[in-house]
């Protein structure tokens, strides 16, 4: 709905027409004041009759730009994001979007990526690339927003683990700390007085190896984007080692194109079956010491074979010391469908199954880096 103020509340024909649009009122016998009209014919471009679609933006720059900048003056955001994504699919706008002005307008709305991702198949070359053009826009704009959070949380872990003056007994390595402080013998009292404390290496290097598996169905694009998006992040943060690994019923291993999220997004390819098993086998290959890793799984869980084999190889990555996590959802909308009776077998393992917002990663993150549970701010919905 657009933006009301309190006069529109005195005039509810008038809200009615805006909803219903002119073909409602063919004899124009509802007064609409000058802003009123400017909704209503910003509506029409979209959802109006085929002619006045058609009539409404047609191929002209002016139009598209004048037509962008009158929804976003009309409309909170969300419902600008809502109405952009049905003026692609409904008057191929993505083909009016290659001016550098239009692109600049339009909301970092991940839907409108992900609808550009699932008619992409359909779209001829020329549009291909005026989409690829739109997508860099909004990914990038997505990341600056998602990017110093992310960094200054995780980094900021990262920093104070590594800072940390004193390691616990089982960590020390007193063999080393001896040798490396002979020259500190105080022959009067007949002790090493030590400069410096060592540990062993293993124990400064716990969990800093993730892996993040994402269902590539098209059901779960949302969350594949913003997984693509932060797996670039996290490939690029000191003491991480990060892989990004899609799959349906075949493997896609990303972890080489996590320098460019953009092209590793608009090269997505949607849809197929999903075998969660196999995506679990594959995992445990990704893992130089699986006692120090983090393994995401992000899945609907809508799995096309039996539950028992997922469980199982869950079972396989926790006996093994590994930290595993399944995020139903990625994504914005607080309302994920997924299977419930798999997600059930899952935390009866003791593994944690929600949906988490993308501003809530990182803090996922660093709960899971720590071998703590995730607290429940982390997640925006949980299963019941």
């Amino acid at each position: 709905m657009p933006h009301m103020t309190e006069t529109d509340h005195n005039h509810p024909a008038n809200r009615w027409r805006l909803i219903l649009g002119q073909d409602a009122d063919p004899g124009n016998s509802v007064d609409l004041d000058k802003r009123e009209k400017k909704v209503d014919q910003a509506l029409e471009c979209v959802y109006g009759g085929k002619s006045r679609r058609k009539a409404g933006l047609g191929t002209a720059y002016p139009r598209v730009h004048t037509w962008l900048e009158d929804v976003r003056r009309y409309f909170p955001t969300r419902v600008v994001s809502m109405i952009q994504l049905d003026a692609i699919e409904r008057l191929g706008l993505v083909e009016l979007l290659t001016e550098k002005e239009i692109a600049d307008q339009i909301e970092p709305d991940i839907k409108l990526v992900s609808s550009i991702l699932a008619l992409k198949g359909s779209l001829p070359e020329k549009t291909k690339d005026a989409a690829r053009e739109l997508i860099e826009r909004i990914v990038r704009k997505i990341e600056e927003k998602l990017q110093p959070k992310a960094e200054k949380a995780i980094l900021g872990y990262l920093t104070h683990r590594s800072s940390r003056k004193m390691p616990t007994a089982s960590d020390l390595d007193w063999r080393k700390t001896l040798l490396m402080n002979l020259r500190h013998y105080n022959p009067e009292t007949g002790k090493i007085i030590p400069e410096k404390i060592y540990s062993f290496e293993r124990n400064r290097k716990r969990f800093k190896q993730i892996t993040i598996l994402v269902d590539s169905s098209a059901s779960m694009c949302d969350s594949l984007v913003y997984a693509g998006i932060y797996a670039g992040i996290l490939a690029r943060l000191p003491s991480l080692k990060t892989h990004l690994v899609l799959f349906d019923t075949r493997i896609a291993d990303l972890t080489d194109e996590l320098d460019d999220p953009v092209e590793l997004i608009f090269g997505l390819e949607l849809g197929g079956g999903t075998d969660i098993p196999m995506a679990l086998k594959y995992a445990r290959g990704t893992m130089d010491n699986p006692a120090e890793s983090l393994l995401f799984l992000i899945s609907d869980l809508y799995d096309l074979y039996t539950p028992s084999r997922v469980v199982s190889e869950l079972e396989y990555h926790k006996s093994r010391g590994t930290r595993c996590i399944c995020l139903t959802a990625l994504d914005d909308d607080g309302q994920p469908d997924y299977n419930r009776e798999l997600a059930g077998l899952i935390t009866g393992l003791d593994i944690p199954v929600f949906g988490c917002s993308p501003e809530n990663f990182p803090q996922l993150i660093i709960e899971g880096l720590e071998g703590r549970n995730p607290s429940r701010d982390a997640g925006m919905f949980k299963p019941s």
